[in-house]
């Protein structure tokens, strides 16, 4: 699903504020639905939104080292974290 959305969004021009709108409002809510009923750890969770934020920080020209930390702060992003 993560996986699917993220190749579907890499090709497209859009961008970073969009792309994180559709994963807080759209892959985010979709993801906890499906985690209602099984139990991961947070490492496996952050390793399935992994590419989700590749994506982001592709289309926000940052490296792709960029902390995570930066992604979720409330500007220009906020990102909701997925395990939290």
């Amino acid at each position: 699903m993560v996986k699917d959305m993220a190749a579907l969004l890499s090709p497209k021009k859009l961008l970073a504020q969009h792309v994180a709108y559709l994963y807080n409002a759209v892959l985010l809510p979709r993801l906890k639905f499906r985690l209602q009923t099984t139990l991961f750890s947070e490492n496996t969770i952050q390793s399935i939104v992994t590419p989700m934020f590749s994506v982001i920080r592709r289309k926000a020209g940052l490296a792709a080292t960029t902390p995570l930390a930066l992604l979720f702060l409330k500007l220009p992003f906020s990102i909701q974290n997925a395990f939290y």
